[in-house]
């Protein structure tokens, strides 16, 4: 994952502050969608690999909290609020990317352990892994490209809940479905952040 630059944004100008948070937010923009693109063939993926009851069509598991991965605070597709709300959704964002990154390499250890032959999910989790990490990476300096140092540490969990099979096989599909809700909204915020600088 491209880490897009570890400068603060150019103290010269305003018109040249908002080229380049316009810049930073485009390419944010691109690495959304291009996670967004592969994210449900991972969800799928996951499911099919666990088996049964994962596996069939329609199953839904109910949510789990997970400490560090923070709920979608809004439905998918609702309307931005008002512009100074940028900084508090980015935020919120920048909190989930960094526990999304935690949680995907914990569901791939388990994976590992569950699933030793599931190559092909192995590889699109430790993909998702590493990009969403680049992604948090990235949101953080452009936090601080607007002035905000973002959290200090954020408490994750050292594991998934539960030690049983099952309990780690439902982490991992809430871990995968957060992480797919996350990017929908994100995709729509630095689509509105594009427009915004541009």
């Amino acid at each position: 994952m491209e880490v897009i630059g570890r400068t603060h944004a150019p103290r010269v100008s305003t018109r040249s502050r908002t080229r380049y948070l316009a810049s930073i937010a485009g390419k944010m923009l691109k690495m959304v969608q291009e996670l967004l693109h592969r994210s449900q063939h991972l969800v799928d993926l996951y499911k099919r690999q666990q088996g049964p009851p994962f596996n069939r069509p329609g199953f839904a598991m109910p949510g789990l909290s997970l400490r560090g991965l923070p709920e979608v605070p809004r439905a998918e597709g609702n309307q931005r609020e008002e512009a100074e709300d940028d900084e508090a959704r980015l935020q919120a964002e920048h909190e989930a990317y960094r526990g999304l990154a935690h949680y995907l390499r914990l569901v791939l250890d388990d994976q590992r352990e569950l699933n030793p032959s599931g190559q092909d999910l192995h590889q699109e989790l430790a993909y998702f892994a590493v990009n969403v990490e680049g992604l948090a990476v990235n949101l953080g300096l452009l936090l601080r490209a607007l002035g905000h140092e973002g959290p200090d540490g954020v408490h994750l969990g050292t594991g998934l809940t539960g030690a049983s099979d099952w309990d780690k096989k439902r982490a991992g599909l809430v871990v995968c479905t957060r992480g797919v809700q996350w990017l929908r909204a994100s995709e729509g915020d630095f689509s509105a952040l594009v427009s915004r600088y541009n």
